[in-house]
C-alpha cells in the first residue's frame, strides 16, 4: 500500500521486478480495497481517493481530490484533528475520529496514516487506510442496550457455572432475595433454597440436560432475612466453549398461590349455597345433558341420589319434550330470563307440574353454551288454579260480556255500575264513583282520547270501540287499562254504554322493558348498537345544518380485557365492564352518548363538540380514570383501553363509516401498545384498503401466472462450481413492476395463497431444472433447493405434490432439496420428524434454512434427518467482527460435518468473508458476491465453464 501510494503521490515506477512497475497492477490493489484509502500532499489536499474512500463519504472521486482534509470535520472534530493529528502520524497509531459525510452525516472510523517519502527520504505527504466502524457502534449499542435490559428486567435472572455459583444476577434477583450483588455472587444455587431443597439444582440439571430445552417448575427460596418466598422458576442448562452453565428466570408467585386458594375458598362457599337453598337449581346443555343439580332438584324430581339424575337425559323428563324445544326456542330469540310451566316425569313415574326461571349462558359470537335454572314444585298450585278457572267459568255464564272490570256509564258518560273487581284491582269499592264523571276518573291525559272514543260510540252504535287509558288506584299508583266499549243505551236492561275492561299495566310495562332492551345493553344498561346508530345519524343531519357543531365517535377496546375474563371467569369480567361503563359515564357530559357495541368495545358520541382538541381531552380523561385500579371480588385490577377517534366532516355520508374509521383508528392505537388514542386520518384507511387491492391483486397474479421463479446459484468455495440453485419468488405486478417476497408473503400467508404458489414454485423449478440438466450433461448433478412455507409443510397432501413433481417433471429425487425453516421445525418438531421420514422416502434430500435466526439449538440438530444446514446471513455478515462470531460458526460447521451434513453460508458479499468461511470448513456459500437471483433464461450463461471458478 505505502508503495502505491508513493505512485499515487508521484513517484516513478521501480524497476522492472518492481510488483508495482504496472500501473494497472497497483491501481487493481488499490482501486479493490475493501477498505478506504486516501492520500493527500504537505498541504492537507487530497490527492487521491479509492472507490471504497468514496462510496464511504458518499463523493465522486473527482469531488474529493483536490479538497482539503480539513473540510471532512466538523467544528468540534476539526478542533481535536489539528491538535492530535501531527502526534498521530508521528506515532503511526490507528485512532478513530468522525468524518463528515456529503449529506452532513459523521461518519465514524478508524484511521491508520502512514508518512509519504520519495526516494531520498523527503516527506512528500501521508496516506491513511480509513474503515467504516458504523456496524461496530451499533453492535456496541446493541450490546450494552442488551445487557440494560436483562439487569432491568421485572423477573430475576440467576446465572451459574457447573459447581452451581452464581456469576452474574440482575436487579430483580438481588431484590427479590434482599441481597447486594456483591453479595449473592458470593453464593451457591442451594444457599438461596431450603435445606430440603438442596438437591434440588443437581436434580433438575439433569433433567434439563436430558431434555435439551428448558424446564420449569415452582419451588421456594430463602431471602438473607429468612423469609420463605414462593416463586416459578423457568431453569435451563446450556453449553459453550466445552463447559456447561445454568441460567434460571424466577417469578414471585406469592399473589398467585394466595388467589388459587381464595378461588378454592370460593368454589366451596359455592357448593354449599348451591346445595343449602330449598328449590331446584340446575344446569344443562342445549343438547339435553345435566352439568349439575343441588340436592332440592333431586329431590323434587324423586332421584336416589345427584348421580342418579345426571346420567338421565333431560328430554326424557318431558312429559311433552315439545315444551323443551318451545323456550329453547324463545330463549334463542331474545336473553335475559325467562319463565315456563311444564309437567315433567318423577322418578317413581308421577308427572308433577313445575315452574322454572332461566337463562342462556353464550359465548362471543352468541352460540348458546348452557342453560342455568332454578325449578319449583307447582302442582298443588295448579290444582288450586284449576279450581279457580273452573269457578270463574260457571261466574262468566252468569255475567255475559264480562272481563276483568264491569262499568256501566249513563249516556251523559256518568258512572253507574262497576263490578266488585274493581276494589280488587283499583282498590277502591264498586260504589265510590256512582254518579260521577267517567272522565274525571281517567288521567288527565288519556281523557280527549276516551272522550273521542265513546262519542264515535255514541254515532256507531253498532260498532265496539277498543279504549285504552290510565286510572288511578287508591294507592295513588296509575295503573293501565284496556276497556272494549259497547253501545247498549237501546237495550232495556242495560240502557248505556258497557265497557268490559282488564289491568294491562303488567303488558304494558313488559312492553316498555322490550322496548328498553331491544334499544340497551343488557348487561350495562347503556345503549346498544341500534340506538347508538340511530342518534349517530341525527346527530349528522344536525351537524350539517349547523356548520360550526362538530360530531365526533370515539371507538374504545379495553385492553387485555381478554385476559381478565379468561383469568377471572365470566361473572368477574361481567362486573368488570358494568364499572368500566359506570367509570365512562362518569366523565361524559349528559349530552353525550355512550354504547357497548359488544364484548369490550363501547362507542362514545360527542355532540356540539367546537373543536377537535375536545375530543382528545375527553380521552385524556378516560385514560385518567381508567388507570384507577378496580376492586372486585378480592381482585385489584388495572385497566387501561386503545381509543380511536373520528371526527363527522362533511364527506360522511353514512353514521357506519364514521365508526368504521373510529374503529380503525382504534386498531391503530392498539398497535401502538395500551392506553393510546389516535386520531383518525385518511391514511389509515387507504393503507386497509391498499391491502385488500394487495391481496385482490394476489389471487388474481396466481390465476394470470404474473408469480415467476427466480434462481440464486450455490457454489463450492474451493473450485467455484455451481452446484445447486435455489427457487425464489418474485412477483411480475402489472402496475407496480417486478416485487420481492417481502412485499406480498406476508398476505400470502394470512390469507393461504402461499399453498397454490407454494405448489406452483415446486412443479415448475422441477420442469425448467430438468431442462436444464439436459442442455448442459456436465451438471446433471446440479441441485435444485425449494422453500416449503409453514403451512405448505403441513398440508395432507404434501407428499403427493412432491410425488408427482418429481413424476411429471423427470427430475431425480437426489437432484431435489426441501428447504424448511428452523422455526417451522423446532416449534412442530414432533409431527415434523413423520413428514420428514415420509419425504426422505421419495428420494429428496432435506435442509435446514436460517438456522441461527433466532431459534437455533445446536442440540436440535441431531434430531432431525438433515442432509444440509443452510447458515443464516445474520452469522456471514458478523464473520469478520470478532473471533467469538467465527468460533461460533466454526462449532457450528464442525457438528454439522459430524452428523453428516453438507454447510452453506447464506448472504456471502465479500472475498473476505469466503476466505473466512473457507477456513472455518464450510465447503458451500450463497450470496450476492457470485450472482444475484435469476430467471430461468439466463441460467445457461451462468453454467458456462468460463463462469464456474473461483472470482475472489
Amino acid at each position: 500500500i505505502a508503495l502505491a501510494a508513493r505512485r499515487l503521490a508521484g513517484e516513478p515506477a521501480g524497476e522492472a521486478g518492481d510488483p508495482l512497475a504496472s500501473d494497472a497492477t497497483f491501481r487493481l490493489m488499490i482501486e479493490t480495497l475493501s477498505e478506504g484509502l486516501g492520500v493527500k500532499n504537505l498541504e492537507g489536499r487530497i490527492t487521491y481517493a479509492n472507490p471504497r474512500l468514496c462510496q464511504m463519504l458518499g463523493y465522486s472521486r473527482e469531488e474529493l481530490v483536490g479538497r482539503l482534509v480539513t473540510d471532512l470535520f466538523n467544528e468540534e472534530n476539526l478542533a481535536r484533528e489539528l491538535v492530535l493529528a501531527p502526534q498521530r502520524l508521528d506515532a503511526a497509531a490507528s485512532y478513530e475520529v468522525e468524518l463528515t459525510t456529503a449529506d452532513g452525516r459523521q461518519l465514524p472510523t478508524l484511521q491508520s496514516p502512514k508518512t509519504l517519502q520519495d526516494g531520498a527520504g523527503r516527506t512528500i505527504g501521508s496516506f491513511a487506510v480509513v474503515a467504516d466502524l458504523t456496524a461496530q457502534k451499533q453492535v456496541e449499542k446493541e450490546l450494552r442496550l442488551t445487557q440494560f435490559l436483562v439487569d432491568h428486567a421485572a423477573d430475576a435472572a440467576f446465572w451459574a457455572d457447573a459447581e452451581a455459583r452464581f456469576f452474574y444476577v440482575n436487579e430483580a434477583a438481588c431484590s427479590s432475595l434482599e441481597y447486594t450483588r456483591e453479595e449473592l455472587l458470593t453464593l451457591r444455587v442451594p444457599d438461596i433454597l431450603r435445606p430440603s431443597d438442596a438437591h434440588l439444582f443437581e436434580e433438575i440439571a439433569k433433567v434439563a440436560r436430558v431434555q435439551g430445552r428448558p424446564v420449569t417448575f415452582e419451588s421456594v427460596q430463602v431471602t438473607r432475612a429468612g423469609r420463605e418466598l414462593p416463586v416459578e422458576v423457568t431453569f435451563n442448562c446450556l453449553a459453550w466453549g466445552g463447559r456447561e452453565f445454568f441460567c434460571a428466570f424466577t417469578r414471585d408467585i406469592t399473589e398467585r398461590t394466595r388467589v388459587q386458594q381464595a378461588l378454592r375458598e370460593s368454589e366451596e362457599r359455592y357448593r354449599s349455597l348451591f346445595d343449602g337453598v330449598p328449590i331446584g337449581l340446575y344446569r344443562s346443555t342445549p343438547e339435553g345433558r345435566l352439568l349439575d343439580a343441588n340436592a332440592a332438584l333431586v329431590k323434587i324430581l324423586g332421584f336416589p341420589s345427584r348421580e342418579a339424575l345426571l346420567e338421565v337425559d333431560v328430554n326424557e323428563v318431558y312429559v311433552d319434550p315439545e315444551d323443551r324445544h318451545g323456550w329453547q326456542r324463545e330463549l334463542a330469540r331474545a336473553g335475559g330470563v325467562h319463565t315456563f310451566e311444564s309437567r315433567l316425569r318423577r322418578f317413581d313415574g308421577r308427572i308433577i307440574w313445575t315452574r322454572f326461571s332461566l337463562q342462556a349462558s353464550r359465548d362471543e359470537t352468541g352460540r348458546i353454551l348452557r342453560y342455568e335454572g332454578v325449578l319449583e314444585d307447582i302442582t298443588d298450585r295448579r290444582q288450586a288454579e284449576a279450581a279457580l278457572r273452573a269457578s270463574e267459568e260457571r261466574f262468566r255464564a252468569l255475567v255475559q260480556n264480562a272481563s276483568d272490570l264491569i262499568a256501566i256509564l249513563e249516556a251523559d258518560g256518568s258512572v253507574r255500575y262497576e263490578s266488585p273487581s274493581h276494589r280488587r284491582l283499583l282498590g277502591h269499592r264498586p260504589d265510590d264513583f256512582a254518579g260521577k264523571s267517567f272522565l274525571d276518573l281517567v288521567h288527565p291525559e288519556d281523557r280527549a282520547l276516551v272522550a273521542a272514543g265513546l262519542r264515535h260510540l255514541a254515532d256507531q252504535p253498532h260498532e265496539i270501540v277498543t279504549l285504552e287509558y290510565r286510572r288511578r288506584h287508591r294507592n295513588g299508583e296509575w295503573r293501565c287499562v284496556e276497556s272494549a266499549a259497547s253501545n247498549l243505551l237501546t237495550h232495556p236492561a242495560v240502557a248505556g254504554f258497557v265497557l268490559n275492561s282488564h289491568d294491562v299495566t303488567d303488558r304494558r310495562r313488559a312492553e316498555e322493558r322490550l322496548l328498553h332492551e331491544t334499544l340497551h345493553d343488557e348487561l350495562t344498561g347503556l345503549p346498544n348498537r341500534v340506538l347508538f346508530m340511530d342518534r349517530l345519524k341525527l346527530s349528522m343531519e344536525r351537524s350539517r345544518r349547523e356548520p360550526g357543531r362538530i360530531t365526533v365517535v370515539l371507538f374504545l377496546d379495553v385492553d387485555r380485557f381478554k385476559i381478565v375474563n379468561d383469568s377471572l371467569g365470566h361473572l368477574v369480567g361481567d362486573e368488570l365492564l358494568i364499572q368500566i361503563a359506570g367509570s365512562l359515564l362518569s366523565v361524559l357530559r349528559p349530552t353525550d352518548t355512550i354504547a357497548r357495541l359488544g364484548g369490550d368495545e363501547f362507542a362514545i358520541l360527542l355532540e356540539g363538540v367546537r373543536e377537535v382538541g375536545d375530543a382528545e381531552e375527553v380521552a385524556v380523561r378516560i385514560h385518567q380514570r381508567l388507570t384507577e385500579p378496580v376492586h372486585l371480588q378480592g381482585h385489584e385490577i388495572f385497566l387501561s383501553a386503545s381509543i380511536g377517534i373520528a371526527v363527522g366532516t362533511p364527506e360522511y355520508e353514512r353514521p357506519e363509516d364514521l365508526l368504521r374509521d373510529a374503529d380503525t383508528a382504534m386498531y391503530r392505537a392498539k398497535a401502538q401498545g395500551p392506553a393510546g388514542h389516535v386520531l383518525f386520518n385518511r391514511g389509515m384507511h387507504q393503507f386497509v384498503m391498499a391491502r385488500l387491492q394487495i391481496e385482490t391483486d394476489l389471487r388474481r397474479a396466481v390465476e394470470r401466472g404474473q408469480i415467476l421463479i427466480y434462481y440464486q446459484p450455490v457454489v463450492d468455495l474451493g473450485t467455484g462450481r455451481v452446484t445447486s440453485v435455489e427457487a425464489l419468488l418474485r412477483w411480475a405486478h402489472p402496475r407496480h413492476g417486478l416485487l420481492l417476497p417481502g412485499e406480498f408473503l406476508s398476505v400470502a400467508e394470512e390469507t393461504g395463497l402461499i399453498v397454490p404458489i407454494g405448489r406452483h414454485v415446486l412443479e415448475e423449478s422441477c420442469r425448467e431444472i430438468r431442462a436444464l440438466q439436459e442442455r448442459h450433461p456436465e451438471h446433471r448433478e446440479l441441485k435444485l433447493s425449494v422453500n416449503l412455507s409453514n403451512k405448505q409443510f403441513f398440508q395432507a397432501d404434501l407428499f403427493e405434490q412432491v410425488r408427482l413433481a418429481l413424476a411429471e417433471s423427470g427430475l431425480d429425487p437426489a437432484s431435489l432439496v426441501l428447504e424448511i425453516t428452523e422455526g417451522v421445525i423446532i416449534q412442530h418438531a414432533e409431527s415434523a420428524n413423520t413428514r420428514f421420514a415420509r419425504l426422505k422416502s421419495l428420494g429428496v434430500q432435506l435442509a435446514m434454512d436460517d438456522f441461527g435466526k433466532g431459534y437455533s439449538s445446536l442440540n436440535y440438530l441431531h434430531k432431525f434427518p438433515m442432509d444440509v444446514l443452510k447458515v443464516d446471513r445474520s452469522f456471514v455478515s458478523r464473520i469478520e467482527d470478532g473471533v467469538s462470531n467465527q468460533s461460533i460458526l466454526e462449532a457450528i460447521v464442525t457438528l454439522a460435518h459430524s452428523l453428516g451434513m453438507e454447510v452453506i453460508a447464506e448472504g456471502i458479499q465479500t472475498a473476505a468473508q469466503v476466505k473466512t468461511i473457507l477456513s472455518l470448513g464450510c465447503e458451500y456459500g450463497q450470496g450476492f458476491l457470485f450472482s444475484k437471483p435469476l430467471p430461468a433464461t439466463e441460467l445457461d450463461q451462468l453454467l458456462a465453464p468460463a463462469l464456474n471458478r473461483p472470482g475472489w
